[in-house]
């Protein structure tokens, strides 16, 4: 798993194995980024996070805001209302 920058540029990776959920894996290779500055250490989180609608996910969005990154994720369209009858 690779988080990479606007530019395509890799500021994180994870190396594991294709077992575990993505969300799984995304956490843990949001937790190896640095994010570099003009000065001083590297930030430890990016301001935001762009994914598409694999990781579409409320407590996956929660521990991102709990982060302070901004999450910017499409919803899957799911059809219907849990415990409605359509």
């Amino acid at each position: 798993m690779v988080v990479a920058d606007g530019n395509g540029l890799p500021m994180g990776v994870h190396l594991a194995s294709a077992r575990p959920h993505e969300l799984t894996l995304a956490r843990e290779a949001l937790e190896t980024v640095k994010v570099p500055r003009r000065r001083g250490r590297p930030r430890k989180r990016p301001r935001e996070l762009v994914a598409d609608k694999a990781y579409d996910s409320e407590e996956f969005r929660g521990w991102l805001r709990r982060k302070g990154i901004k999450p910017t994720i499409p919803p899957i369209e799911r059809k219907g209302k849990r415990g409605r009858s359509l």
